[in-house]
């Protein structure tokens, strides 16, 4: 009888083991017992994507698939696979999940209403612009959950800067308008001033920022000596005496304490009462040397520049040049496209002034080189010690 017993529990055990193995490799399969969705009702307003999920039931069971249904498509429409709805129009739907195994169902209520815009506004209250400058304003509707956020732009003064439709901002001509974002729903605004304004689009244009010696200075690249040869040719002068520790700043104050070279005395002290900031450019006097900067420009668009200049004789053997200029040329400086002459005086001993010209950007053209240079002469027309400051390039108003 024992023994029966036996056999009849070992058999109970081995059938149990049988019905909960698939017979594929022992793997233990956790049927579905049942689906639930977070909360039953959703609000939303027309227009919103909004992915739904399932919480299965055991947290481990095998099949954890479901297909997702609507019974509104006009209202509610939702991936059967993902479960991300989309609200189209105002009205109600009830959305359905259902499990793969064991068809457990779960529901869920989605109300689509029209949510009111109650104001608009635009963070940036103040724009400054070059002429023919862009930049893009964002309006921000109220309430967040806004049915309708479009927007209409408009400028007070299409003189001045016009705006898309997308806001997006451009600087026409000189003076200031008002931009204002109208709400397509409610008639709310916001508005921004904008400036149109002749930007200086030179970078350290006074020569006043990083280092004491120019070949650090922020913003400017000294000319190599081939160009000088290239550009002048045979009337380049001795190239031997080209330095680029030659071109530097000459301070006004010795605000750091350490070995500046003063206009106030010496060399220089000529120009201290032209000087814009603390400091200046200083060519040597019978050196080769220059600085440019490469600037964006706009293909059809006429620019101005400036740049005050001093130059002085040192000796009888230094000459004012009569046929320097300040040139606007290709960004490897080998075309030209306007060459300003710097006229001087020669009888004075000293000549500061203030070069100003025009250029028209050819078509094609998008970077330009602003450029400011000395050549040296051989005896007995050297060139002369020379000093520039406050460097303009701006776009000119239409």
């Amino acid at each position: 009888m024992k023994k029966f017993i036996f056999y009849l529990i070992t058999a109970t055990i081995m059938l149990a083991t049988a019905c909960s193995d698939d017979g594929e490799g022992g793997e233990i399969i956790v049927p579905v017992t049942g689906v639930t969705l977070d909360q039953t009702e959703l609000i939303l307003a027309p227009g919103v994507k909004k992915i739904l999920a399932p919480v299965i039931a055991p947290i481990d069971a095998t099949d954890k698939t479901v297909t997702w249904s609507s019974n509104n498509g006009t209202v509610v429409s939702i991936d059967p696979a993902t479960g991300e709805l989309t609200s189209l129009s105002v009205g109600a739907a009830v959305i359905t999940v259902k499990t793969n195994d064991g068809g457990f169902t779960a529901t869920r209520n989605v109300t689509v209403k029209f949510v009111p815009v109650t104001g608009v506004t635009i963070a940036q209250t103040e724009l400054v612009l070059a002429p023919g400058a862009k930049s893009v304003l964002t309006a921000n509707v109220q309430s967040a959950a806004a049915t309708n956020k479009n927007v209409i732009w408009s400028s007070d003064n299409e003189s001045v800067a016009i705006v898309s439709a997308t806001g997006e901002v451009t600087g026409r001509g000189v003076g200031e308008t008002t931009v204002t974002a109208t709400t397509e729903e409610g008639g709310f605004t916001a508005s921004c001033t904008v400036k149109v304004e002749l930007v200086n689009l030179l970078v350290n244009p006074g020569f006043e920022t990083t280092g004491s010696v120019f070949t650090a200075l922020e913003g400017w690249t000294v000319i190599p000596a081939d160009w000088f040869n290239s550009y002048y040719g045979t009337n380049a002068g001795v190239m031997t005496q080209y330095l680029a520790t030659a071109i530097n700043r000459i301070g006004l104050v010795n605000a750091s304490g350490g070995a500046d070279v003063f206009f106030t005395t010496g060399n220089g002290a000529f120009f201290a009462g032209a000087l814009a900031g603390t400091f200046a450019c200083r060519i040597e006097g019978n050196r080769v040397g220059g600085i440019y900067q490469l600037i964006n420009v706009t293909p059809g668009v006429r620019y101005e520049f400036s740049v005050v200049v001093g130059y002085r004789k040192n000796n009888a053997n230094m000459s004012i040049k009569t046929d320097e200029t300040v040139k606007v040329l290709s960004p490897n400086g080998l075309t030209i496209y306007h060459a300003e002459p710097i006229v001087t005086d020669p009888s004075q001993e000293s000549n500061i002034i203030t070069v100003t010209g025009e250029v028209l950007i050819p078509d094609g053209v998008t970077q330009i080189r602003f450029q400011v240079d000395q050549r040296t002469f051989g005896n007995p027309n050297q060139a002369p010690l020379t000093l520039f400051d406050n460097c303009v390039f701006t776009q000119l108003a239409d």
